[in-house]
């Protein structure tokens, strides 16, 4: 038997009740960067190799060190509270030219923050939320420049991926108020101090200048 993961009427699961035959999954949430708050989703697909949810703490926040250090120090919640209130939306951008089909792109938001900050997908990551349907909540409506990729995303001199996590780092350093930080690959386990998943590979599309 499946459990109804709907709330009674006073907020609480029936515990005292034998559980329904059907259920229905009331709300689905990815967490693409340990820390930071949920992407919100109607329709998702699991990890082919993994079996859970796709991009799920995918990323973390690092303290210091570099690109090819053999431990990194994840920054929790605890030490930067902040954290918790960025925000995480999709949004859909011709990455490499007008003409290009519409790529799946993470837009990152807090209160406070100077600008959105656009993380545009590794090709190979973005083939799979496209196959399968993937789709937020909300999806962001295309708006001004934001850092990470600008307005017209031309395809014109790209940024590499390293630049792109550099810039992501810039400005989760301006908003959190914390110095060195590094955008980096979490992997299986990163919150045990040990190297991250594939160092320095950060599967970011190249995203136009």
């Amino acid at each position: 038997p499946k459990l109804d993961l709907a709330p009674s009427i006073d907020g609480a699961l029936p515990v005292t009740q034998a559980p329904p035959e059907d259920g229905r999954v009331v709300a689905v949430k990815v967490y693409p960067i340990k820390g930071c708050g949920p992407l919100r989703v109607r329709r998702w697909p699991l990890d082919p190799v993994t079996g859970a949810l796709f991009l799920d703490r995918r990323w973390c926040l690092a303290v210091g060190g570099s690109a090819h250090s053999q431990r990194v120090r994840p920054l929790s919640a605890k030490q930067a509270p902040r954290l918790t209130q960025v925000r995480l939306t999709l949004r859909y951008r011709s990455i490499g030219g007008s003409l290009a089909r519409p790529q799946p792109v993470l837009v990152l938001s807090a209160k406070g923050a100077a600008s959105e900050l656009e993380l545009p997908l590794a090709p190979a990551d973005a083939d799979v939320l496209v196959q399968s349907g993937a789709e937020a909540e909300t999806t962001a409506e295309a708006g001004g420049a934001a850092a990470g990729c600008d307005a017209e995303c031309d395809g014109s001199q790209p940024y590499s991926a390293g630049a792109i996590a550099e810039m992501a780092a810039r400005w989760f350093e301006e908003l959190l108020a914390v110095p060195s930080l590094r955008l980096v690959e979490a992997g299986a386990a990163a919150g045990t101090g040990e190297a991250p998943a594939q160092s320095g590979a950060l599967h970011f599309a190249n995203a136009p200048s």
